[in-house]
């Protein structure tokens, strides 16, 4: 018999303990539809998780309760190199940050009558003997470190992802996928977790159902999004403000950050933004011919739920984005271009003609595994 099959009375409405991981916006933006699911399935929901990710989270839950969960604070290198050095360099403290994941997470447990635990990518956030389910797109992640680190780093996954109940994949299984080999391990590897696809989310709304986008324009319209850990962020961001008075189109730059300081600039044809909710910039994509990101893969999921032009230009050093930019690039999904080599009018004018392919899968699939999962638990 499996937890999800001990019945347990609850006083209220079943509480969830939730908790995304902190490495860049994605893990925490792509929650927000999985919270309101599990809201509308009559859940309550504790959120636990950083400061920044609190402030991003109640903006959309102002009506939640948060508990503080340490974020791994992750940092990145000058160059390709540099980076996975220290990223190398910083798994002892990815490992003691999990295993400080698992205490806090057991002491909410006790404090809170908790009836299950749903982490989005946090090893260490599940307790013995309540409901889990661990979210992720990468059951066979790459490490750009060689085959020994590859076989390292999947070992370590599959021992923590084993001791979840469900292991939900925000993807496809088979043909059709959006993350390829990373969410399809190459033999069986996981035993005794539910393994379930499915399907991509987002939190957006189609563009078709926001009915005050600002007429068309002849000009060309890009948006510019931003994210993930420094100081690979303002690299990317200062490569680009460079080259943006060399384009013929309204730049909207949008850089991910809560900070309120706007960095001066003196391109009339641009817009700087640090964060845009999740209403805001929605809008913003719909309006956009083309949109320029990394391809982080909650980003990829909403800009292609969106139908969005894409030019995605990968974290050096992060194998998981470098992997997907060649591997969406080959499905003619997106375009990609490595750091080193960004020359945005070049970019721009291969888009123009690029035949691009839709993603034709649904949405909704999420919905059903979260209606499934509460039932389970009342």
């Amino acid at each position: 018999m499996t937890r999800l099959e001990k019945k347990r009375p609850f006083k209220e409405k079943p509480l969830i303990l939730y908790a995304p991981l902190d490495w860049g916006l994605g893990h925490t933006t792509r929650s927000i539809p999985v919270i309101r699911a599990f809201l509308e399935g009559g859940c309550r929901v504790l959120i636990a998780c950083n400061s920044m990710q609190k402030e991003i989270l109640a903006q959309e839950f102002p009506d939640l309760e948060f508990t503080h969960l340490k974020g791994f604070g992750l940092k990145y290198g000058q160059n390709r190199t540099t980076t996975l050095i220290r990223l190398l360099l910083q798994v002892p403290k990815i490992l003691i940050r999990i295993k400080n994941e698992i205490r806090v997470v057991r002491r909410i447990a006790n404090q809170e009558e908790i009836a299950a635990v749903v982490s989005d990518n946090r090893y260490g956030a599940y307790s013995p003997g309540l409901p889990s389910v661990f979210i992720t797109h990468q059951l066979w992640p790459a490490t750009g470190l060689g085959k020994l680190a590859d076989r390292l780093c999947r070992m370590t996954v599959k021992k923590y992802v084993t001791r979840f109940d469900e292991c939900w994949i925000p993807d496809l299984h088979g043909d059709g996928n959006l993350a390829g080999a990373l969410s399809h391990p190459s033999y069986p590897f996981f035993r005794g977790t539910d393994i379930r696809y499915i399907g991509p989310y987002s939190r957006f709304e189609p563009c078709s159902s926001i009915a005050d986008l600002d007429q068309r324009e002849d000009e060309l319209r890009l948006l510019i999004l931003l994210s993930g850990p420094e100081p690979q962020r303002t690299i990317l961001e200062e490569k680009l403000l460079r080259q943006i008075g060399r384009l013929p189109a309204r730049v909207v730059l949008v850089r991910g950050r809560l900070s309120k300081n706007i960095p001066g600039q003196d391109v009339p044809s641009l817009r700087i933004i640090n964060y845009a909710g999740t209403a805001e910039l929605n809008k913003l994509v719909c309006e956009s011919d083309f949109v320029i990101c990394r391809p982080g893969y909650t980003t990829i999921m909403d800009m292609l739920k969106l139908k969005k032009k894409l030019i995605v230009i990968p974290t050096p050093g992060q194998a998981e984005q470098e992997y997907l930019g060649n591997y969406l690039h080959q499905k003619k999904m997106v375009i990609s271009s490595q750091q080193n080599d960004l020359d945005l009018p070049v970019l721009l004018n291969a888009a123009k003609t690029f035949a691009y392919q839709e993603f034709g899968g649904s949405f909704l699939g999420y919905q059903k595994a979260v209606s499934h999962f509460v039932g389970r638990l009342k």
